[in-house]
């Protein structure tokens, strides 16, 4: 077993880092501090999770390429529609309108983003009276009948954030694993089903091991109150479908800590020493310490 791993996260806010005082690793493994470079935010797991590979003699190094606020499968990965009036959009959203391929260039970080109006038409950039600006793209072609941007297809990744993530790949040394946390935030864009998210779990794993990944976690990510939870065991048993047909026998993709079945849903707390929130929608301290512990446990049983 390799004595360093470097360890790469995807997610949204809870893999970026959320927690309210940052956490630091000065007992045994490799001194890792929040936050995690280059994304990272606030406390997370990775001191807890680097404390605990280092009780086995592993030390690591972790990039942490997480977005907050984000909707993996859209902002990350690329997911197209056909243009609907009174829409919910979010930055990078591709959409079919007038026989062609737009996608929306409203800034990361936005607030209070326009629903759809005017539809974008013609053959260059658009913003109409709703104010949305749409990046016309190309036209659409016969071989345009998926919704997540498939693997190899040029339109993945459409605000740029993967490939900052895959070009760190290949310099990391050692073991390379990938944290996929992912599930309540996509949970939550109404026009994504299950096999939207079992497509994106699905290309995300593929362009990871192209990159040289030697390991994919598929990881439900904790859910926080008020949110569907049926909806929610949905899509997580949609992102393990993909152990029992596409990934199966590859030994490559793992089934990670399922924080859905484990945790339930996880409210707010007082009590500092308890899994639980510190705002209504991000995890306590303990809570991160607790999940950086048991990603470790997750991969030393696979090791």
């Amino acid at each position: 077993m390799s004595k360093f791993v470097s360890v790469f996260i995807l997610g949204h806010s809870t893999a970026e880092g959320s927690g309210l005082i940052n956490g630091y690793n000065n007992g045994r493994g490799s001194p890792i501090k929040d936050p995690q470079k280059p994304n990272g935010n606030r406390r997370s797991g990775f001191p807890a999770f680097a404390e605990r590979l280092g009780t086995e003699g592993i030390n690591c190094a972790v990039y942490n390429h997480a977005i907050g606020a984000s909707t993996f499968t859209v902002s990350q990965l690329g997911f197209m529609i056909p243009w609907e009036a009174n829409f919910s959009t979010r930055p990078g959203l591709y959409m079919q309108s007038d026989g062609a391929i737009w996608k929306n260039k409203v800034t990361w970080g936005t607030a209070n983003i326009p629903l759809t109006t005017t539809p974008p038409v013609g053959t260059s950039d658009f913003t109409g009276a709703d104010t949305l600006p749409w990046q016309y793209m190309r036209p659409i072609t016969p071989a345009d009948s998926w919704r997540v941007v498939p693997f190899g297809n040029p339109l993945f990744d459409p605000m740029g954030f993967m490939g900052k993530f895959l070009a760190n790949v290949p310099g990391a040394i050692g073991k390379k694993v990938l944290i996929l946390l992912i599930g309540s935030s996509d949970v939550s864009y109404p026009s994504l089903t299950t096999n939207d998210f079992r497509e994106s779990v699905t290309t995300i794993t593929q362009y990871a091991l192209a990159a040289g990944i030697d390991e994919v976690y598929l990881t439900y990510t904790p859910v926080s109150q008020g949110r569907d939870m049926a909806r929610n065991a949905l899509f997580r048993d949609a992102m393990y479908s993909v152990l029992n047909d596409t990934f199966l026998n590859n030994l490559k993709v793992k089934k990670g800590v399922d924080f859905l079945s484990l945790w339930g849903e996880v409210k707010d707390t007082s009590n500092l020493l308890q899994i639980g929130l510190h705002d209504g929608l991000h995890l306590n301290d303990h809570s991160n310490d607790m999940m950086g512990q048991l990603w470790a446990e997750n991969m030393l049983s696979n090791w």
